[in-house]
């Protein structure tokens, strides 16, 4: 299906949102932690389990909408994610990994509204944002513009 004239964007994070990690959380580096350490364990992600009913939403969405997921997840991963999108059936138009070398030392939270205004730029209007971190999705509001739909998983995260 073409969708070139699709202009209107959603997008959204993966860890927590789409993907459930609870199961790795606990082995979450702390601050400062070598990179091997980092892209371990954004390459265990391939264990998550899907979050099936914000997948079912992306695919409503995927009918109206660009989707492209945002996330602070490392580049490094980029083939295993796009394997597990496949495997489990999350709609997606682009895929945008947190880069080191880019986006070297930018928050997360401001690497996604980044993003966003990357997307203005481009001639796309972002319209929805969907966000695990209570404290990124305040900022995504606060900078970005947007609305964002939380999605709140059963884990306690210090911001």
């Amino acid at each position: 299906m073409n969708r070139t004239h699709l202009k209107e964007v959603v997008c959204f994070d993966i860890d927590g949102t789409v993907s459930n990690d609870d199961l790795r959380r606990g082995s979450l580096p702390p601050a400062g932690s070598s990179l091997s350490d980092w892209v371990s364990f954004h390459e265990a992600h391939v264990g998550d389990r899907p979050i099936e009913s914000v997948i079912f939403v992306l695919r409503i969405f995927h009918e109206h909408y660009l989707l492209h997921g945002v996330s602070g997840r490392f580049a490094e991963t980029e083939t295993t994610t796009k394997a597990w999108f496949t495997e489990h059936d999350v709609p997606y138009d682009e895929l945008h990994l947190y880069d080191r070398r880019v986006e070297k030392g930018i928050k997360n939270a401001v690497y996604k509204v980044n993003y966003l205004y990357k997307l203005r730029a481009r001639g796309l209007m972002p319209v929805l944002f969907i966000e695990d971190l209570p404290h990124v999705a305040d900022y995504i509001e606060q900078h970005g513009n947007i609305p964002v739909l939380r999605v709140r998983p059963n884990y306690k995260v210090n911001p």
